[in-house]
């Protein structure tokens, strides 16, 4: 595979590390719906083997099974946020992972969308592409440069090498497919 983002990165994060890979408890959502009310008590759905659970608020605390999760009131806005069982950091989401509810921090949660860029840098090339004068998109014609114009040679070539790349991972991702396909029990 070709050289986008750090060495290695097909295993430095796991799918199970990824933030969305795991249910989260939204403060403001429970707010809006006014579940965060004292005496409220609702219902959430956890994964398997834990089910539904109840949970409860009273008092400035939200009790789910038993485990019982701070609240506080956002000093200028107003709104319900959750103080984190472990570090006690204010946090507007809860994740519940391996049977604890916590923030992303405590829980070494990643986005997404930090990677992809480093994997795939459509932003770098489009950017390249606008300074050069081509139209953003890939694979599209470069302007004609003069031989004089050294800094718009650089560009072309780390545009032609961006591209190569992206022809190389689309090949290396669509060759993992197969094998993964053909791999598949029919």
């Amino acid at each position: 595979m070709s050289g986008f983002g750090r060495s290695g990165f097909e295993g430095s994060v796991t799918s199970e590390q990824w933030i969305g890979a795991h249910p989260r408890l939204d403060a403001v959502e429970l707010s809006r719906s006014g579940l965060l009310r004292d005496g409220t008590a609702f219902e959430i759905a956890l994964p398997y083997p834990v089910g539904h659970v109840r949970a409860i608020c009273t008092a400035g605390k939200l009790s789910i099974g038993n485990t019982e999760i701070a609240l506080r009131s956002h000093p200028r806005h107003g709104k319900s946020l959750f103080v984190c069982p472990r570090c006690g950091a204010e946090r507007y989401h809860l994740h519940y992972v391996a049977g604890v509810f916590a923030c992303r921090v405590c829980h070494g949660l990643q986005y997404p969308s930090r990677y992809f860029a480093r994997k795939v840098p459509w932003t770098r090339l489009a950017w390249l592409r606008r300074r050069l004068g081509a139209s953003p998109e890939a694979f599209t014609p470069l302007p004609r440069v003069s031989l004089y114009a050294r800094r718009k040679w650089r560009l072309a070539r780390e545009i032609r090498k961006l591209e190569a790349d992206l022809i190389a991972h689309a090949r290396h991702t669509a060759d993992s497919l197969e094998k993964r396909r053909l791999k598949r029990p029919k």
